[in-house]
């Protein structure tokens, strides 16, 4: 299949309409470090995200709705006028302030959870957008990953565009880190000493991705690795590494 023929299936993806076969084929296949597909994957993901913003326009109500609020508006308001007893009026009143104020928490949930989709959409195509650049880049270096966290057909390339200083990594099929530990990322300087450079993210199904800018004072020759760590802040690495890369190997 060409990649021509993969951009419906694409978008599909970005919808997660995709059957789990074709869905797993078309990862394996960006995962491979296409540039094009990741590029036309950034951009459903925006356009899905757009969709999902559009979505949430208000809906005009049916006219029986209407009739039946109206009336309902109206046999309210004749009540109000009766002289309910003390205890009566203070239940009526707290329970209708309830429903009330239970009805507009909901909406407004839901519509919170709808424009943080929206958002967690974009941030994410901008996310691969980005790194689309570090990897589209005619300065543009490969160095391939290796180590225990990798599972058993996993794999995991550091990109890094030696002109613009981007650089992304990503691996699949990674071990997640366990409860309260991290993988962070590291560089060495000319002396020798570690640069940290960020914290991986680690999705459900095992992609380990971060898009970080290369530290200035990088020895250019020197090793790549990524350590299990307790705080993605540690000054130094307290482990030995899990992913490991020679940046001398590119």
């Amino acid at each position: 299949m060409t990649c021509d023929e993969r951009a419906d299936a694409i978008f599909l993806l970005a919808c997660d309409e995709l059957a789990p076969d074709e869905r797993d084929e078309l990862r394996a296949h960006i995962a491979d470090g296409c540039p094009r597909c990741l590029g036309a994957l950034a951009e459903a993901q925006a356009v899905v995200a757009r969709l999902a913003l559009g979505a949430v326009e208000p809906v005009e109500p049916p006219e029986s709705v209407r009739r039946s609020l109206a009336s309902r508006i109206a046999l309210e308001s004749r009540m109000s006028e009766l002289p309910p007893a003390p205890r009566a009026r203070g239940r009526l009143a707290r329970t209708a302030f309830a429903a009330g104020l239970a009805a507009i928490v909901a909406a407004g949930v839901t519509a919170l959870a709808t424009r943080n989709r929206v958002v967690h959409a974009e941030r994410e195509a901008q996310t691969r957008h980005a790194a689309l650049e570090v990897i589209g880049s005619p300065y543009m270096r490969a160095i391939r990953l290796s180590g225990p966290a990798l599972g058993f057909q996993g794999n995991g390339h550091l990109y890094w565009d030696y002109h613009s200083g981007g650089c992304y990594l990503r691996a699949t099929e990674v071990q997640r880190p366990g409860p309260g530990k991290v993988y962070v990322l590291w560089f060495t300087d000319s002396d020798g000493a570690p640069l940290r450079a960020g914290t991986l993210s680690v999705s459900p199904d095992g992609e380990a991705t971060l898009l970080t800018a290369m530290p200035r004072q990088i020895d250019t020759t020197g090793p790549v690795s990524v350590t299990v760590e307790t705080s993605g802040a540690v000054e130094r690495p307290s482990a030995n590494p899990v992913l490991h890369g020679e940046m001398q190997d590119f």
